[in-house]
C-alpha cells in the first residue's frame, strides 16, 4: 500500500434527523477520502469519477460502509487476561486483597503464557477497530518485570496496527522498597508511558506518602500517573482532591488519569 490512496465509496456523518427536539437519526453522505501519510488529505463527493485519480494512488472500495473514528481502549490488563485459557467463573471475594493473592496464586500457574493471552486479547482488539490502548501491567517483587517483559513482546507483534501505552502499575501496594526499585526499572523501558497506583489509603495506608512518592517518579521519569481508586465517599474524594493539588503544586506537565474512582 502506497502513503497516497483513496477509501471510495464511504459514507460519513453529517448531521442529525430531530423530532420534537430529540435526536431520531443520524445524516450521511457517500464519499470519497483521500489518506496521505495517514491523514484525511482530501474529501469529495461520491458523485465524482475517479477516473482523475493519480496512476500511483491506490484505492480501496469502502462499499458504502460507515466510515468512523477509530477506537481507544484506554483501561485494560494485558498481563491479566485469561484469553485462551479454560473458562473459569469469577470467584468472590470479600475484598480487594483477597483478589490480589487470588490473582498471585492462579496466574503464574496457568498453562498458557502472559505474552500468548496478551496476543489473544490484542489480536481480538484490532479484529473489532482498536487501534490504541493502555495497559496496566502489575509490578510487584514476585513477579519482577517478567510481565512487562512479556507484554512488551506481544505488543511489538501488533507494532503496525495498534498503539498502545503501558502503565507501571503496582496493583498489591506502591510502598514497599522492592516494588518501588522495581518501578524505577520499569520506568526506564521506553515503552512505558506511566506510573500507576492503588487506593493511597486502604492499601498503601498512607495517603500522602503514596501521592507524594506517584508524583516524584512521575516528575524524575518524565512519565505521567493513571491512579485506580476504589475507596468510596469523603475517603477518595479527599485522595481525588489532593492528588489535583500535588500535580497543580508540583508543575507536573505529563497527563494525569484517575482511571476509576468512587466518592
Amino acid at each position: 500500500m502506497s502513503n497516497t490512496y483513496w477509501l471510495k465509496d464511504v459514507r460519513i456523518e453529517t448531521g442529525y434527523f430531530h423530532e420534537k427536539g430529540h435526536y431520531v437519526g443520524t445524516k450521511t453522505e457517500s464519499v470519497h477520502v483521500k489518506i496521505v501519510n495517514g491523514l484525511v488529505n482530501d474529501v469529495i463527493p461520491n458523485q465524482y469519477s475517479m477516473d482523475e485519480t493519480e496512476d500511483n494512488e491506490d484505492n480501496i472500495e469502502g462499499k458504502g460502509l460507515l466510515l468512523l473514528p477509530s477506537l481507544v481502549e484506554k483501561h485494560c490488563h494485558l498481563d491479566k487476561t485469561l484469553l485462551g485459557e479454560k473458562w473459569r467463573p469469577v470467584k468472590k471475594v470479600n475484598s480487594i486483597f483477597e483478589r490480589f493473592e487470588m490473582e498471585k496464586n492462579i496466574l503464574p500457574h496457568l498453562d498458557t503464557t502472559t505474552k500468548e493471552r496478551a496476543e489473544k486479547l490484542l489480536h481480538t482488539y484490532v479484529l473489532n477497530g482498536v487501534t490504541h490502548l493502555r495497559t496496566h501491567v502489575d509490578i510487584y517483587p514476585e513477579i519482577g518485570l517478567n510481565n512487562l517483559e512479556e507484554v512488551i513482546e506481544a505488543i511489538q507483534t501488533f507494532e503496525d496496527k495498534l498503539d498502545v501505552e503501558i502503565v507501571a502499575f503496582p496493583q498489591h501496594g506502591l510502598l514497599h522498597d522492592e516494588t518501588i526499585q522495581l518501578l524505577r526499572k520499569a520506568l526506564m523501558y521506553n515503552e512505558v508511558h506511566y506510573i500507576g497506583g492503588v487506593d493511597p489509603a486502604s492499601v498503601d495506608g498512607d495517603i500522602e506518602k503514596s501521592l507524594q512518592t506517584m508524583v516524584q517518579l512521575a516528575e524524575e521519569f518524565h512519565v505521567g500517573i493513571d491512579l485506580h481508586l476504589h475507596d468510596a465517599n469523603y475517603l477518595g474524594t479527599f485522595t481525588m482532591k489532593r492528588l489535583a493539588q500535588l500535580v497543580i503544586e508540583v508543575g507536573l506537565k505529563q497527563d494525569v488519569f484517575i482511571s476509576h474512582a468512587f466518592g
